[in-house]
Formats: structure tokens, C-alpha cells, sequence
């Protein structure tokens, strides 16, 4: 066989084992980080007004994930909501039917707040939980971060005579590198 057949398909075989063996090499740092958070929804008598809930910093503690995928958190190259459920703690009794539209947003230090999940339109059918349409916001920066900060936008469409404490699970999908390779 000549060297001018040989050469275009020693370039065809490794084309396709260099893009089989990348796409191998990137579900190996392809996870999944599942996150939970509490807010508190005060007792209110206001009704059709959206209401901003404050909440504290949330720290990036998901090390010894990256360690189990042989990743860093400094080296997300995507990272994707996929799920956010929101489930009531308390009181016992409650359930989402004062709860007519939440948006929940995302800020960090030096970047944008941007929204990440919400939902319209809650039906008063008495669920204690909820799952909100996720949006397709890149949260790699965010993540990057020591802290980012999570913002809860809610209407209510009925008086709280007592605080509810709503706990937020959440999945998160990461692409990242393999220790900078």
C-alpha cells in the first residue's frame, strides 16, 4: 500500500479514536452535586404584592464531590440546575396553597443576579411539595465561588398567620476537567 493511501487513513483513525476517547474522557468529570438550603416565608397579611425573602450566604461546599469525580471546584467548565424541589418543614399543617408565584434567583460577589427557577400560577390543591421549571442559566461562575447568595421572590395570594420553613433541594449538573488535563 502506497504512503499516500496510508496517511489520510492513519488521519481517519485518529480522528475517530481521539474524538471517542474525549468524549469517554468527559463523563468521567460529568456529575451530578445535589444541594439543600431553607428559607423562611414570614407570616404576612399582605396578599397580591410580591414579597423579596432575605437569605443568608451559601457557602460552596461540595470539595469532597469534586475530589470523588477528580475535579476542583476551579475547574468547571458547565454547570447546569436540573432540579429544584421545594418542600414545606413547617408548621405540620402547611402546604403550598398560600403560595401563588416564586422566583428564585442567584447573586455573587462581582456577578450578575440572574434567575434559576420559578414557578406561576401554584394550584390550591394542598401540596407540601412543589417542582419549579428550572431555567438554563450557567452557573459555573457562580459556583467558582466561595459563597453565592440565593433570592426568593414570592406572592402570596392568601395571609400567613405563621412562618413557613420551606426546605430546597436542588441537583445540579458540573462538565468539568479532569485536574486541569
Amino acid at each position: 500500500m502506497s504512503l499516500k493511501k496510508i496517511i489520510p487513513i492513519a488521519i481517519a483513525l485518529y480522528s475517530l479514536c481521539y474524538v471517542s476517547c474525549k468524549d469517554e474522557l468527559d463523563k468521567l468529570t460529568q456529575f451530578t452535586i445535589s444541594q439543600q438550603s431553607e428559607f423562611s416565608v414570614p407570616s404576612t397579611t399582605v396578599v397580591d404584592i410580591p414579597l423579596s425573602v432575605p437569605t443568608p450566604e451559601v457557602s460552596v461546599d461540595s470539595q469532597q464531590e469534586f475530589e470523588n469525580n477528580n475535579s476542583r471546584r476551579d475547574l468547571i467548565e458547565s454547570a447546569r440546575l436540573r432540579k429544584l424541589v421545594l418542600s414545606i418543614k413547617s408548621p405540620d399543617t402547611g402546604n403550598f396553597d398560600f403560595l401563588n408565584e416564586i422566583e428564585i434567583y442567584i447573586e455573587a460577589d462581582g456577578l450578575d443576579r440572574v434567575l434559576i427557577a420559578s414557578l406561576d400560577a401554584i394550584p390550591e390543591t394542598q401540596l407540601k411539595t412543589i417542582k419549579l421549571d428550572v431555567a438554563s442559566t450557567e452557573l459555573a461562575s457562580y459556583l467558582r465561588k466561595d459563597f453565592y447568595i440565593l433570592s426568593y421572590n414570592v406572592k402570596v395570594d392568601q395571609t400567613i398567620e405563621t412562618e413557613y420553613v420551606i426546605e430546597a433541594d436542588s441537583d445540579i449538573f458540573i462538565d468539568a476537567e479532569i485536574l486541569g488535563i
